[in-house]
This record gives C-alpha cells, sequence and structure tokens, in this order.
C-alpha cells in the first residue's frame, strides 16, 4: 500500500466513526 492508500482508508475509517457514533447520539438504541 501506498502512502495515500493509506491516507484515504484512514480518512473513510474516520468517516464512518464519526457517521455511526453521530447517529447512536442522535437516536441512541
Amino acid at each position: 500500500l501506498t502512502t495515500v492508500m493509506l491516507l484515504g482508508l484512514a480518512c473513510i475509517i474516520a468517516g464512518v466513526v464519526l457517521v455511526e457514533t453521530g447517529s447512536r447520539v442522535e437516536d441512541p438504541d
């Protein structure tokens, strides 16, 4: 993997985590 690919994966993972956290805060289930 190249540095650019690693940065891209990091951004995607961070985005997913933020979305999941936000959805949990808005609608705790």
